[in-house]
């Protein structure tokens, strides 16, 4: 006769087996991981699952020195160069790390630590590995990984040249300026697009070679043109700086139109009326009148008519009308001497008082002989009266 166990033998039985299935699976996986094996992954660019496991144990690479385990120990460190090197030596054609813009370092956990190219070659960046843990060092940083890390390749430099030309290189605010570019390095057959920015600010519709653009305020612009060849990130870039000025102030205006510095009249001119007189002016006609530019080209002078002068009607002023011959024609005008007081004004050179007539200097002579004359019959017969 069989004895079974009893039932609480079972039942510890199946608590011992849940224990220890519990421990090994959390147990397990932990060491599994803490057991690095020593290599590090390169990966492809992009999409691509491109890779080649690098090992730092089999001595196929050259090494960079030595660093130190936590415990102590001193083992072979090699440089992230002679790492990526050695993957692309591995896969010539898709691992060309040389060409690349940068390398991702794969952190723990999640993240990467970007390195360029330079940082790549100057040889701080090292691998090392401690039996079961695989450290990477450059600088004061420092990654611990359990598991094997890895290193992703970046974007491929790109082959695509950009130059830009502009037609001015200073200008006035408001004016405009025009922008070619010239790009090179496109494989044939592949269309490329173009994107104009200014001070960092795309433009719109700059989908071209060509670009004008009219700058509105002064200061200094920063134009660059991209060229991106279509269905890729592969792109270049390049600009120039156009230096803009204060913008031009407006010309004044003279009176009569015309700007201050036309050459051209814009104004009016009346030319002076032609009497018959001969000029005194040997180049044309002087003494007109006008608004526009004395530098400016005047109309010809037009034939003027010369004033109707209307007759002068004859007025009875109640005198008398005294005929003679005029001495001298440049005797002088009639003058006042008011020099001898309590007497009537003097009346120098024949003159009369003002509303007289004017007689000529024979004039006066007969009468003063006639006076005379006058004085000696006089005398004659109170001469004769007396004796």
């Amino acid at each position: 006769m069989i004895r079974l166990p009893a039932p609480s033998a079972v039942r510890g039985l199946l608590v011992s087996v849940a224990l220890l299935a519990f421990l090994v699976a959390i147990v397990s996986p932990s060491q599994v991981r803490a057991a690095a094996s020593g290599k590090v992954t390169v990966r492809a660019p992009g999409l691509s699952t491109v890779q080649a496991p690098i090992s730092l144990t089999d001595g196929s690479l050259p090494t960079s020195g030595t660093a130190e385990c936590d415990d102590g120990t001193e083992v072979d460190a090699f440089s992230l160069e002679a790492v990526l090197d050695a993957a692309q030596s591995d896969k010539p054609n898709a691992l060309q790390w040389d060409d690349a813009r940068y390398v991702d370092v794969d952190r723990r956990g999640t993240g990467k630590l970007r390195l360029t190219i330079e940082d790549v070659k100057s040889g701080d960046a090292i691998y090392y590995y401690c039996g079961t843990t695989t450290y990477f060092e450059m600088g004061s940083t420092t990654l611990r990984f359990t598991t094997d890390p890895g290193v992703t390749i970046g974007e491929a430099k790109s082959a695509v040249a950009v130059e830009v030309s502009a037609s001015k290189a200073k200008i006035k605010a408001g004016e405009q300026v025009t922008f070619r570019g010239k790009v090179s390095g496109v494989p044939t057959g592949n269309s490329v697009s173009y994107r104009w920015s200014i001070n960092g600010v795309v433009e719109p519709n700059s989908d071209s070679l060509i670009f004008t653009h009219k700058f509105e305020e002064q200061g200094n612009f920063s134009v660059i043109l991209t060229a991106t060849i279509d269905g890729t990130t592969d792109s270049g870039s390049n600009g120039t700086t156009l230096q803009v000025g204060k913008a031009k102030e407006s010309k004044k205006k003279r009176k009569g139109g015309g700007n201050e510095d036309d050459g051209e009249a814009a104004g009016t001119y009346t030319p002076p009326p032609d009497y018959g007189y001969e000029s005194s002016n040997p180049g044309g006609v002087s003494g007109g009148t006008g608004t526009g530019n004395p530098g400016g080209t005047n109309p010809p002078a037009s034939a003027a008519t010369p004033p109707t002068e209307e007759p002068i009607e004859p007025v009875d002023d109640g005198l008398e009308t005294i005929t003679g011959e005029l001495v001298s024609s440049t005797a002088p005008a009639a003058t006042i001497d008011p020099s001898i007081p309590g007497s009537p004004d003097a009346l120098q050179d024949g003159a009369t008082a003002s509303g007289g007539t004017l007689l000529p200097r024979e004039a006066w002579v007969v009468l003063g002989l006639l006076a005379l004359f006058g004085f000696g019959v006089l005398a004659e017969r109170r001469g004769s009266r007396l004796g």
